[in-house]
């Protein structure tokens, strides 16, 4: 269950994270890829908000779920809100499907969606680090907690030191 709240808790990170680029893009008209890269960090700091572990699937988590955000804020938020600035049309799924049905408008998301995806891996393999080297820690810390360390008088056990 903490995964499927942690997942939950990155796509919404992810998506918050997003909003500069968003922004930006529909309202100066700018493809500022290099904003996408912080998404990463927003799906991690979500993820760990809403309880999932930093476990071995933390990094993977991370690494998928940008990629998951970044693809559905190219291929659907940007155009939607596009057209709604520039004709004030309501978004829908019949205005996305007429979108996509011109040949160029498909073109350009798609090497939007590339460019995206390229910035975004900066983003995760950065993230991916960090939560490598957490994913660690934690590991050397629980393995700590489990043995017992020996001092020259005492045994100090896992026990001994939560007194």
């Amino acid at each position: 269950m903490k995964t499927i709240s942690g997942l939950v808790g990155g796509l919404i990170g992810g998506l918050i994270a997003s909003l500069p680029w968003i922004l930006l893009g529909v309202l100066l008209n700018f493809v500022w890829a290099f904003l996408a890269a912080p998404i990463a960090y927003g799906v991690g700091f979500g993820y760990t908000l809403l309880g999932g572990e930093k476990d071995g699937k933390y990094p993977y988590v991370i690494a998928i779920t940008s990629v998951v955000v970044v693809v559905f804020v190219t291929l659907v938020i940007e155009p939607l809100a596009s057209v709604y600035k520039i004709y004030q049309i309501s978004p829908s799924i019949e205005l996305l499907k007429l979108l996509y049905s011109d040949s160029g408008v498909r073109t350009d998301l798609l090497l939007n969606l590339v460019i995206a995806v390229a910035f975004t891996g900066l983003g995760i393999s950065s993230a991916v680090r960090g939560a490598n080297a957490e994913v660690k820690a934690n590991k050397m810390f629980n393995d700590y907690q489990k043995q017992e360390v020996v001092d020259e008088e005492n045994v100090i056990t896992a026990e001994t030191t939560e007194e």
